[in-house]
């Protein structure tokens, strides 16, 4: 809301400056970031918590299973299972789904405003926002795929990494060493491969939304300020 009403605030000082509305811009802009800042350090503590206590789910639930079905797993794979996978959704707690309510919660203000600007901006905006999702829909399939596969990747470099750890003695003696570098190696350079195929389709979407959402939000500004001065 503040970051909404320093926008609105700033076009009245583009018209007509004074020093009170530079006092209520500055109100508005500090206000917000204040607001934001604070609202961020709350939630990656509440995030926090959430990581901790599913770490320790995962945990308790790895330690209640039977000996015959831990010996089937690798090591490395039981401790991603716990340590990154938690991780994992603790860092999409703190950042991606932070910046999706900041989206949500920034966007009804602006849309609100825009319309009561310039009223064809209430229809025009979800449909510019329909379009970007229908050219980006078959991408975000690909990069759940894709995501998949460079996880399963993760967890079999992590298995054989820790698998080689775990038995590092025995690897001296039977000069096994040679066999699990290579080994890693080889897994690293999967990892490196899934990673940049997954990277190649993120890029993707983001030049296609973004030039979209560019090119059709500057054509739609262009003509309401046009509409609007011949008027």
């Amino acid at each position: 809301m503040g970051f909404t009403l320093g926008s609105v605030v700033a076009g009245m000082l583009a018209a007509r400056p004074s020093w009170r509305l530079v006092g209520l811009l500055m109100v508005c802009v500090v206000g917000g970031a204040v607001i934001n800042s604070v609202g961020k350090v709350v939630w990656v503590g509440v995030s926090d918590r959430v990581e901790g206590r599913l770490r320790e789910d995962v945990l308790l639930a790895a330690i209640r299973q039977p000996l015959a079905v831990l010996s089937e797993q690798a090591v490395g794979e039981i401790l991603d299972r716990v340590d990154d996978d938690s991780h994992e959704v603790g860092a999409l707690l703190r950042s991606q789904v932070w910046m999706l309510a900041g989206i949500v919660l920034g966007t009804i203000p602006m849309w609100i405003v825009a319309g009561a600007t310039w009223w064809p901006a209430v229809v025009l905006f979800p449909v510019l926002a329909v379009v970007t999702w229908y050219a980006v829909r078959k991408l975000l399939a690909e990069l759940a795929g894709r995501k998949v596969v460079e996880e399963i990747a993760w967890t079999d470099h992590t298995a054989v990494l820790e698998e080689g750890i775990a038995g590092r003695d025995d690897l001296r003696t039977s000069l096994g060493q040679a066999h699990v570098l290579l080994r890693v190696a080889r897994l690293s350079a999967v990892v490196h491969e899934k990673f940049n195929s997954r990277v190649s389709v993120d890029s993707r979407i983001a030049r296609r939304a973004g030039v979209l959402l560019q090119s059709l939000g500057s054509s739609l500004l262009s003509t309401a300020a046009f509409l609007w001065r011949g008027w």
